[in-house]
Formats: structure tokens, sequence, C-alpha cells
């Protein structure tokens, strides 16, 4: 039996304005979890910590270099993907970040430092000591010439990737392990459990959004943020009452913060567990998510309904998906140390990356599809190409 919801956003109104009947037991709709909005305007950007470079540019090679040339990952080359560098990463798969061209390489490390490679020679061209005990994610700002990180001082920080000048954002109340660009470059979002939209120009907090929430996706159109929760579900009466914990996918206005539509998910247990990672296709037309279930989802973004696309065994939990820059392909990060990577046109499953031998936590494409990163619990990042 499904126990599922579709709430599309088509469908607002939540409430049943049917005649209820004696043959109907009431249908009640609690949202739980779901953030409130706040305003929190008076945080602003404190230059306090210094980040020192302890590794310098690695000389290789010395003069201009003719890049070396390679394919961009496909369906019809996916079984010659293999490792191309294994690199030193961090305890327990720390986050990983290719900057716009795909050139350089960004690794959160579990000592507080932040490490840069060379995508290409799987060189370490620099790396940053700052003063908290664990860094966990990092990104590029989209112009490539700063990274953000944040670790576990509740703080982000803004990393000159020449200078190792650094100014901390302030804000969580707790470790800080998403950050966010707006596809403007002008707002920033970071999670942990709360939501804050920063505006860089000003670097001031806009937006807040309360809540337990894990991962978050700005909508293609940019006019939206996208924000994980529960939707419980109770129907039935007194010893006939079934509650049905249902993941949900909420589209919030970024300028008023309203929702504006709702994705649910065709569950089939009343516990299906949390949404632990989601996007969209790269143009716009599809949502992915892995976790309720432990399967990955799709769907299309118009009908604010997700499917299964492919359930994991109880021996693999499902940690992080990505798709590719072009969209063809969605791949899928899990415990059992593998990545696994489908023809989204297809639906169908063409590859099962082997490499790590511990689990697999970040995986991510750089921006022109040739390379594929991913850290493991192993202590290291491999870089993936088509050989």
């Amino acid at each position: 039996m499904i126990y599922g919801v579709n709430l599309a956003w088509q469908n607002f109104p939540f409430w049943d304005t049917s005649t209820p009947t004696a043959t109907k037991p009431p249908v009640t709709l609690t949202m739980t979890r779901t953030p409130t909005i706040t305003h929190t305007p008076t945080i602003t950007l404190t230059p306090t910590i210094t980040f020192t470079p302890t590794s310098t540019l690695t000389p290789t090679p010395s003069v201009t270099p003719t890049l070396p040339t390679y394919e961009e990952i496909n369906a019809r080359n996916i079984k010659d993907l293999v490792p191309a560098h294994i690199l030193e990463g961090s305890k327990y798969g720390s986050g990983i970040a290719f900057n716009p061209d795909g050139r350089l390489l960004a690794s959160a490390g579990y000592d507080g430092s932040i490490s840069i490679w060379d995508a290409y020679y799987g060189t370490l061209r620099n790396k940053f000591s700052g003063k908290m005990d664990r860094m966990l994610t990092v990104v590029f700002e989209p112009d490539g010439n700063s990274i953000y990180a944040s670790g576990n001082d509740f703080g982000i920080y803004s990393l000159d990737i020449k200078t190792g000048d650094t100014l901390k954002f302030l804000g969580h109340s707790g470790w800080v392990d998403r950050i966010l660009f707006h596809p403007n470059g002008e707002l920033m979002a970071s999670v942990n459990g709360s939501v804050i939209i920063w505006n860089l120009q000003t670097s001031k907090v806009i937006r807040t959004f309360p809540g337990d929430i894990t991962d978050i996706a700005f909508t293609p159109d940019g006019n939206g943020i996208a924000i994980p929760e529960v939707i419980t579900v109770r129907t039935g009466i007194g010893p006939y009452e079934l509650i049905v914990h249902n993941p949900a996918i909420r589209i919030r206005d970024l300028n008023t913060g309203d929702t504006k539509y709702i994705y649910t998910f065709s569950v089939s247990v009343p516990e299906p567990g949390p949404i632990v990672s989601f996007t969209f296709s790269p143009d716009g037309q599809y949502i992915a998510a892995g976790g309720p279930e432990n399967t990955v989802w799709w769907g299309s973004v118009d009908t604010g309904f997700l499917s299964k696309l492919y359930d994991f065994d109880s021996t693999a939990q499902i940690t992080n998906i990505a798709f590719s820059p072009n969209g063809d392909l969605l791949a899928a990060a899990s415990s059992d140390s593998t990545i696994k990577i489908w023809d989204f046109k297809s639906r169908s499953l063409i590859a099962t990356l082997e490499g790590h031998k511990g689990a697999v936590r970040y995986i991510t494409f750089s921006s022109d599809g040739k390379s594929l990163a991913s850290s493991s619990d192993d202590d290291t990042i491999i870089i993936w190409r088509v050989k």
C-alpha cells in the first residue's frame, strides 16, 4: 500500500474542503519542523582570523603547460572512468569543491586546514592552516578568487586563495556544514539546522529559516530556496489511526519567505527516513533526492511528486548525490565505499565505481564535466577521469 501524499503546489490549500461523512475518517495534516521566517539584520563580517599558508605553489611544471586533454564523462565512455589521482584527504570524508574552471580542487581538513590541489596534476598547490579544530565544508566563490569554508566554531570564513587574507562571518549557533552561493553571486546561504541567507555586498543577514534542516538548494530560476522537512499525516480514528511521517521539500520565496509549492515522495512505509541530499538538474526541469527509504528519487519540477529511481540495500546508506553539468548523468555516493552512476535520460544504472575503502561522503563534478571528485572515510580524495 502506498502512504505517500501528493502536495503539488497546484493543490494548495492543503485542507479537505469536502463535507465529512460517517464513512470518511478525518484527515489531519500536521506540519513538523516547518521553518519560521526571522529577519536578523545585525550580523556583520569580523576580520579576526588569519589563515597561514603552509605550502606554496607547487612548480609542476615551471613554465606555462599545455594542459592534458580529457574527455567529458558520458554514458558511452563511463566504463573507462578510473581514478586519475588519489589525494591525501582528511578524516571522515570532509567537504570538497572544484573551482569554476575545474583546474583546482579545494578540500576541508579535519585538522582545521584547507588544501588547494591542482586537479590536472594531482599536486598540492597551497595549504592554509586556521585556528579551528575541524574544517567541514568548502566552496569556491563564483569568481574563483576566494574560498568560503566552515567548521566547528560556528563561523564561515572567506579566504583569498592567493594571499590567505580572511574575513569571518558570524551567525550560526552550531557547526556549519553547508554553504551555497545563489546563481547571481550576490547572496549566500549557510545551514546547520537553521538556514541563514547572507547579502554578500552588505555582509549582513537578510533572512533566516529556523528548523532541523540538513540540505538546501536554490531553485533554478533563482527566486526560491528549497528546504527539506517532514510532514506528519494522520488518518483514521482512535485505534485505527495511522501516522505517516512523509518527507517533503518546501520551496519558499526568497523575497517574502512564503511557501510557493511542495514536493512530496511516494513513500511506502510510515517511517521512510529523512532526506539526506537533493539537487535540481542543471536545466531546471528535474529534481533528484536521496535518503527516504534508502532510495534515490526523481521527479519533474512541475509535478510536485517524486518517484523511486533506485533502492539501495540495507548494507549501504546514501550519503550524497550530484548531477553532471549537462544533466545527462546522476551520481550517488554511499556508505559501502562505492559511487553509482545513472544515465538520467534512460533512468538506467550504467556504472558502479569502486576505488575507496571507506564510506564515500561527498561527490562533485567539475564544471566541464571531465572530472568527478569524491572524498571518503578512508582519508583519501579520488579524482576520476576517462582514461
